[in-house]
């Protein structure tokens, strides 16, 4: 249940940024960042992605599967970072509980 639960987080987040595209382009983003508060969103965004990186690196024994987990984290956003959740964290299964 987890799993899915994240895992539609991240869809509905990219049929956002569709959304969103689709009505504005990347011009819109140009305006949100003239703005002070969408700076501040935009160093909040980075800060996540620095904190979950160092996260994916202390969890994964390769740096190699690390960095690749790591790096689009900083240009598609945490997207990224839910669906390591859910490859690395949330099991296929749920367990089946015995009485």
């Amino acid at each position: 249940m987890k799993r899915i639960i994240v895992s539609l987080a991240g869809l509905a987040f990219l049929a956002k940024c569709a959304q969103a595209y689709s009505q504005v382009g990347l011009s819109g983003f140009d305006a949100v960042l003239a703005q002070p508060w969408g700076m501040v969103t935009l160093w909040d965004v980075f800060l996540g992605a620095l904190c979950v990186s160092a996260i994916i690196f202390t969890q994964e024994k390769n740096w190699r599967i690390a960095l690749l987990w790591s790096l689009p984290i900083f240009a598609l956003g945490h997207v990224v970072s839910a669906a390591w959740v859910v490859f690395r964290f949330l099991p296929q299964r749920e367990p089946t509980k015995t009485k």
